[in-house]
């Protein structure tokens, strides 16, 4: 084999290697791709999975209080009580009437039974106004449905009223209704009700104030500041606590600043500075963050903004007090 030839041979040597480690980078370059992506995809599983853990948790606190405010599960004795309790509502209101009627009893997706009632009244609009203070006082869950008011002679009233209230499945009670005040109407009694509402002539077209006849005096001419210069812009009203994992044996919260399409992802101890936020990340448990900057301590409850957070106290007992309360708050996560 002359020179000449060793040296082609030698070259095409060197080309299939440099092609084949050229292929061989490819291939694990695609398959790091594809790994990391999988990981990405887990995260945000995982991320999905523990938002749905609180969520669900959040939905029985919540049916746990309406079985507390529900009628009783004994449906003969929830349509007896309920039925009696309403005739009583309207008697010491004042209103005068025939019965309450049992429209009918539905159940609804096996969750509730739906129990609708009717009435016929007569009275003063002072006697409605209570009535509806002493109804909607009640804790039960129970609201108007219908309710039409017709003048008649004397400043009376024909009411037409019906109701509507549920005994949730699951619930605890046999017999009775529930008591207590639900804490719904602003005003303290139905006495402050009635002084506001009773005066107006709800019934009379409402006709405006004639205007003034005289001309208006002569505006002064006054000499105004430049407008203030407009504030700067703050990221971190943009930036929301969209997740919060356990990241060894700590909570890692993170934070998705959508103005810079990033996330930050933080600890507690942690520095936090987004925008004209400055401070430092406090604690963090499951279901917020609490910060600390020159103006105090905050606490962001997830799927809010930081600016968006709840203004916290200082803690008299220092950091094994907070470490108390937000272990308390918080709700323990599988690793």
């Amino acid at each position: 084999m002359t020179d000449r030839e060793k040296k082609l041979a030698a070259a095409v040597v060197l080309i299939l290697l440099l092609w084949g480690g050229w292929s061989a980078w490819q291939r694990y370059r695609g398959a790091m791709a594809a790994r990391k992506t999988d990981l990405q995809n887990a995260e945000s599983e995982l991320q999905a999975a523990r938002f749905a853990k609180l969520r669900a948790m959040d939905a029985a606190e919540r049916l746990e209080r309406y079985r507390e405010r529900s009628l009783p599960t004994d449906l003969q004795a929830a349509q007896r009580e309920y039925r009696a309790w309403l005739f009583d509502r309207l008697e010491e209101a004042g209103l005068e009437f025939d019965g309450v009627t049992l429209v009918d009893s539905r159940p609804g997706a096996g969750a509730y039974t739906s129990l609708r009632y009717s009435a016929e009244a007569a009275g003063d609009l002072a006697a409605v106004t209570r009535f509806l203070d002493a109804f909607y006082r009640a804790p039960m869950l129970h609201k108007i449905t219908t309710l039409k008011l017709t003048p008649r002679e004397r400043s009376t009233l024909k009411v037409n009223l019906g109701v509507r209230v549920l005994a949730v499945a699951g619930a605890t009670r046999k017999a009775g209704l529930p008591e207590g005040d639900s804490g719904r109407p602003a005003l303290p009694d139905a006495d402050a009700y009635v002084a506001s509402i009773v005066p107006r002539d709800i019934f009379r077209e409402y006709t405006p104030p004639p205007p003034p006849r005289r001309d208006p005096p002569p505006r002064p001419v006054v000499k105004r500041d430049p407008p203030p210069p407009r504030p700067r812009f703050d990221e971190s009203n943009h930036a929301y606590l969209t997740g919060i994992v356990q990241s060894g044996d700590r909570l890692q919260a993170w934070i998705n600043v959508r103005t810079a399409g990033e996330t930050l992802r933080v600890f507690a101890g942690d520095e936090l500075a987004v925008g004209l936020l400055k401070g430092t990340v406090e604690s963090v448990s499951a279901r917020r963050l609490v910060y600390r900057t020159d103006a105090g301590r905050f606490a962001t409850p997830l799927g809010k903004t930081l600016r968006q957070a709840d203004e916290l106290g200082e803690i008299p007992g220092g950091d094994a007090e907070v470490e108390a309360l937000e272990s308390a708050d918080g709700v323990e996560l599988p690793l």
